[in-house]
């Protein structure tokens, strides 16, 4: 009898989850902006994954012969200084600012919340500490913390990734202990506590669902954010280095020819608005789906 109740509760729960999880696509999806990030940023990733498919020439071979070319229909957005197809590049550059803008701030949001749970679970000297840290972190603008860590390991893409990664553990420990003081004060996280349960199964059962939604929101809006400071340590020579076909290096290189070539810088800028923007509405209806208080 005990295993049919088990197995019920089960299969209560696994129906809840996927309830829930249909209810917040579903807001998510009738949110305008939610739906144009969406599409946008799905539309950069089919291009990132599928670049070796979309790119109609090689992006890091030069051709001497078509140096500088306006766009024709031989080459769409043209040609740089090497010669090189500028639409390959950008299409190339969507696999490497999105990579530098994921990988990043998903590890760090995952430490980060992991030290900001416990911080705020566990209180006392060890949430004063972690919080006195978490200060001193943020009080650094996070491009000038990213060019501080790349000035010490040295220019490079890996390099960047790592800076920036660095830069957003501050930030999910602050959201991440916000979110559980603000869960573990509910009726429900306090009766738990009264009767008895484990700090384990109130962490897992209680307080990490909460969290994961504003966590979630953060995430996705500082992807964007990852992206722009990526693209600017690339600009000064600092981030991907030539012939990388990443957006801001690209702008960099095209800088001296703005006024002859203005489209091998105006096609990379556009692909970094274009990108940044649609996570930007994504994170924005995601806020909608998942925070009731912004819901309307």
């Amino acid at each position: 009898m005990s295993s049919d109740v088990t197995s019920d509760l089960v299969q209560v729960r696994a129906r809840h989850r996927r309830s829930r999880l249909v209810q917040v696509s579903s807001r998510l999806l009738a949110n305008p902006s939610g739906r144009i990030g969406l599409v946008g940023l799905g539309l950069f990733v089919v291009v990132a994954v599928a670049a070796s498919l979309l790119a109609p020439y090689d992006p890091l071979e030069p051709d001497y012969g078509a140096v500088l070319q306006a766009p024709s229909s031989e080459h769409l957005f043209g040609t740089d200084q090497l010669g090189r197809d500028v639409l390959s590049r950008v299409i190339y550059g969507a696999r490497i600012s999105l990579t530098v803008g994921f990988v990043p701030v998903a590890a760090a949001f995952i430490v980060g919340t992991a030290i900001g749970v416990l911080s705020g679970f566990i209180g006392g000297r060890f949430d004063a500490t972690i919080m006195r840290l978490t200060d001193i972190g943020l009080a650094f603008p996070g491009i000038l913390l990213a060019l501080v860590v790349v000035a010490v390991l040295g220019p490079g893409l890996s390099n960047v990734m790592i800076a920036l990664g660095i830069a957003d553990v501050p930030l999910a420990i602050r959201v991440a202990r916000g979110s559980t003081l603000s869960i573990g004060a509910q009726p429900y996280v306090q009766s738990a506590i009264a009767v008895g349960c484990r700090d384990r199964r109130i962490l897992l059962r209680y307080i990490l669902p909460g969290v994961t939604a504003p966590v979630l929101i953060v995430a996705t809006l500082e992807v964007a954010n990852a992206i722009l400071i990526a693209s600017g340590l690339s600009f000064l020579g600092l981030g991907a280095q030539p012939p990388a076909p990443e957006w801001g290096a690209m702008l960099a290189q095209a800088q001296a020819q703005i006024q002859t070539a203005w489209w091998a810088a105006v096609f990379p800028g556009i692909a970094i608005v274009l990108a940044v923007l649609a996570i930007n509405l994504l994170g924005d209806g995601f806020r909608d789906a998942l925070d009731p208080k912004a819901r309307r």
